[in-house]
């Protein structure tokens, strides 16, 4: 009955890991978004062009809008539609001698979509503004006729558009617009960027001066003179400047002014002595004030190689990078948001592939512990625990460390280290050996008989492997929740770590809880042993998967040294494991240990060293270039000359250490469906490899709200700022989707 379960418990584990690296089904996107229901008789958002009027005097001047009305829970987008969809588009065809100003945007809204992505658009009524200019010379009747193209979303997104048109009249008797039009016209203006009230007052500054590329600054803005100032509100709407990426703002307030931080990074390669003229509008209401538009400029001008740089003499940078907060819209009740998307993604983490091998060990620590104590379980549980949220808080530690040093990180960057890998590929390949039976680790709590103690010592051990193990991967939910983190105040980023930990080790803690959900466990015996050597191969397939990513950042021949030293440490461990038991004296103990310590820091400076250094990896990352098939090297420079030359592109960020990269590529992006679309499309494929550092990935993967791989993009040709992002875990239809909804490449539709 015993090798029965034994035999039914391995199936199930090897079973489930398909089950888990197939992801999602390929089934069609409606099944995996709330329907938007049948094509309607009506477009869900209908566009026509109003006046002020329908009569202007010659040589003066009448105000349209563009009014799109939506359907109740539709939106288009602004100027700057944030980190997806499009902008609305006017093209104006006029009578000759007509002009037209450029269009006054109204103050948006922020909405949240699909992926946890920050945009920014209008929902209901929305009226963009243009003056029209008459001629002198003009009289009579004319029309006024426009093309009006937009992206409405609600569950989905699909693209609209119509031709508008009005007839207005020169001469005559000047009438004012019915009262629905003039409702219209203004509302829209009331959402204008305009003055500042009396007594209210704005300052900017800037961290630098000029501000250097490829790292990240800071931009501050200052009011004063706000009533009830800790109450207020507030939206920040920044604008779209070409090379220049902005994070999550950050506010908090202080001696009577609101602060906030705007994190900016300026892409290497843009000019030296550019002026980049970066804008936004300050959304600001509370109590006791009307609600403020503000208008915000903030002239960067970009720093040469070695110039000198002026640091803010105002003091207000310091000031706001002191203390600040997350934006309004993104605090309290969405900092409490963000808290749970982390903790149900660690929960999940669990079963991602990169964590399986830490859950085979976590089962065999239950079956090992089923008829013990209930109290000895718990505290079993409460170690792993430990081991998780004290490894989480050195994790964050590290994160603000290095943040504050001015480098830019993401989540499993310490994988981008090959010091690191071999140090994990050690761990495992010793764990493995251990279950195997070569040796057993023998703890000072162990000689006495305090065999309880030297168990919760391996409970905390296997909460520290677990988090080491999780870092690669990212789950639903917990992608958007890092992204987060990673923009955010130290403060914030270790409640988001820690939360995920406790996720991690949520389901341990709840079976130490309850240990009558394991009853279906055969008491320990000789079966155990079986099963243990079993859990051994698991971890051994872990050790093939870290090798293989060795290999990818420092070539073969640097692999085969690392090979020599597990080799070596095998060989030290099974010495450990011959000489010493219970009863071994202390002497004795001491000389074991200090020759297994000698062969293992030896075997290290002989095989290892320096072949993981930085120079190994970039001499191998040359080599690597050319083994991607008709992939890229993605760079800035290359996706902006194909997507203005036209060309749809796909961007893939991946790692060799992301076991969820590895998973989507192989059974979506390399599937004869996406790559028949992928050709038929004329789509340039851009491989960005995250698997060593690489600080333009890690800003651009910070613009779009994500700290780590795998993310994917699809870029329309002639559309640089308007791609679409695609989740962490990906199918292939959603992809297709994407890939369609870009459209062909010029080149394609030229044929």
């Amino acid at each position: 009955m015993n090798r029965f379960l034994l035999t039914v418990i391995s199936g199930v584990l090897l079973l489930h890991a398909p089950a888990v690296l197939a992801g999602p089904s390929d089934d069609d996107p409606s099944e995996l978004f709330e329907s938007i229901g049948s094509a309607p008789e009506a477009p869900p958002v209908r566009a026509r062009l109003i006046a002020e009027g329908d009569v202007v005097e010659a040589g003066q001047s009448i105000w349209l809008g563009i009014h799109l009305d939506q359907d109740p829970g539709w939106h288009t987008y602004w100027k700057n539609p944030g980190q997806a969809g499009l902008p609305t588009e006017v093209q104006w065809e006029l009578p000759e001698g007509f002009t037209v100003s450029d269009l006054l945007w109204p103050t948006p809204h922020r909405y949240v979509e699909a992926g946890d992505l920050v945009t920014f658009g209008y929902s209901d009524n929305a009226l963009l503004l243009a003056e029209l200019q008459v001629p002198a010379s003009a009289h009579g009747d004319f029309e006024v006729r426009a093309q009006v193209d937009w992206l409405m979303c609600k569950a989905l997104c699909v693209p609209g558009d119509q031709e508008v048109a009005l007839t207005l009249s020169v001469g005559g008797a000047v009438s004012d617009p019915d009262a629905a039009t003039a409702a219209l016209f203004a509302s829209a203006r009331a959402r204008l960027p305009r003055e500042l009230p009396a007594g209210v007052d704005l300052q900017t500054a800037l961290e630098f001066s000029p501000v250097p590329t490829g790292q990240r600054a800071h931009a501050v803005v200052a009011v004063e003179g706000l009533p009830d100032v800790a109450a207020v509100e507030w939206t920040w709407f920044p604008e779209y400047r070409e090379g220049l990426f902005y994070e999550e703002a950050a506010a908090h307030v202080q001696d009577g002014r609101l602060l906030l931080a705007l994190p900016l990074t300026i892409a290497d390669g843009t000019g030296a002595g550019m002026l980049i003229d970066w804008t936004g509008v300050l959304e600001l209401h509370g109590p006791g004030m009307e609600p403020i538009f503000a208008s915000v400029d903030l002239p960067l001008q970009v720093a040469s190689n070695g110039a000198a740089l002026s640091g803010d003499a105002t003091g207000l940078v310091a000031a706001a990078l002191g203390a600040a907060a997350p934006s309004s819209a993104t605090a309290s009740g969405n900092l409490f948001y963000y808290l749970l998307l982390a903790l149900v993604g660690g929960v999940i983490l669990n079963v991602m592939p990169c964590v399986l091998p830490v859950l085979s060990l976590k089962v065999m620590s239950f079956v090992h512990h089923a008829g013990e104590d209930r109290a000895v379980q718990f505290r079993l549980g409460l170690m792993f625990t430990a081991g998780v949220l004290a490894s989480f808080l050195a994790l964050a530690a590290v994160v603000i460390g290095l943040q504050a040093a001015g480098d830019l990180v993401g989540w499993g960057f310490q994988f981008q280290n090959p010091a690191f890998v071999v140090v994990m590929a050690a761990v495992i390949f010793g764990f493995g050996l251990s279950l195997f039976g070569v040796y057993e680790i023998i703890l000072p709590v162990q000689i006495g008989g305090g065999g309880s103690k030297g168990a919760y010592a391996e409970s905390f051990f296997n909460g520290i492997l677990a988090t080491a193990l999780a870092t690669p991967c990212t789950a639903p939910m917990l992608g958007s929740a890092l992204g987060f983190a990673f923009s955010q105040p130290p403060g914030v980023i270790l409640a988001i770590f820690l939360t995920t930990g406790l996720g991690l080790s949520l389901p341990y803690l709840l079976l130490s809880l309850n240990p009558g959900w394991l009853r279906f466990i055969p008491k320990p015996g000789a079966w155990m042993d079986r099963f243990k050597q079993f859990m051994g191969f698991l971890l051994m397939a872990t050790l093939v998967w870290l090798l293989w990513v060795l290999g990818q950042q420092v070539g073969v021949d640097a692999l085969a040294s690392v090979m020599a030293f597990l080799l070596l440490l095998g060989f030290a461990l099974w010495l450990y494991g011959s000489l010493l038991t219970l009863s071994s004296s202390g002497t004795r103990r001491i000389v074991v240990w200090l020759v297994v310590l000698v062969m293992i820091v030896g075997g290290w400076v002989q095989f290892v060293g320096d072949r993981v250094s930085a120079e190994a990896v970039a001499a191998n990352a040359n080599a690597q270039v050319a083994s991607h098939g008709d992939w890229i090297p993605f760079s800035e420079e290359v996706l902006a000359r194909e997507v203005s030359a036209g060309k749809t592109v796909f961007i893939d960020f991946t790692a060799a250490w992301c076991m969820t990269c590895k998973v989507n590529e192989k059974t979506v992006l390399q599937s004869d469906e996406v790559q028949s679309v992928m050709e038929e499309l004329g789509v340039v494929k851009l491989l960005g490899d995250w698997t060593s550092r690489d600080e333009v990935i890690t800003r651009i993967l910070r613009k779009y709200g994500r700290s780590g791989v795998p993310f994917y993009a699809v870029f329309s040709g002639g559309r640089l700022d308007e791609p679409i992002v695609l989740p962490e875990v990906i199918t292939r239809s959603l992809v297709v989707d994407a890939l369609r909804k870009a459209g062909p490449s010029a080149t394609v539709t030229s044929r």
